[in-house]
């Protein structure tokens, strides 16, 4: 089936085709894909704002407390990795950013 472009319904169509039932699209006032648009997330109860062309990019979750659940899981399993592997202490405030960042970790 093709999608007419630049249209509210087309905009729906599409994010349930990416996220299934994840977002609720009822709020989308559709402009262009660089326009914001609010978007409900049924998980969390909460509204946010977002570009169309942004939510179709967005790798995991769109949702910033969807991201944050997701990115604290694997803070934990970093740090557990990084202990048990190196004989590491890692303090609580250490947090993983990026491969190309130094850590700083105390030798136990």
């Amino acid at each position: 089936m093709a999608i007419p472009k630049n249209t509210k319904k087309a905009f729906i169509v599409k994010a349930q085709q990416r996220w299934g039932n994840k977002y609720d699209c009822s709020k989308v006032d559709y402009v262009n894909s660089r326009t914001s648009v609010v978007i409900h997330c049924k998980k969390h109860n909460v509204d946010f704002e977002q570009t169309p062309k942004a939510h179709f990019a967005a790798k995991h979750h769109s949702c910033s407390e969807c991201y944050e659940a997701e990115a604290g899981i694997f803070q934990n399993k970093w740090r557990e990795k990084l202990a048990a592997t190196q004989r590491l202490t890692c303090c609580p405030f250490l947090r993983y950013t990026a491969l190309i960042n130094q850590v700083f970790v105390k030798l136990t």
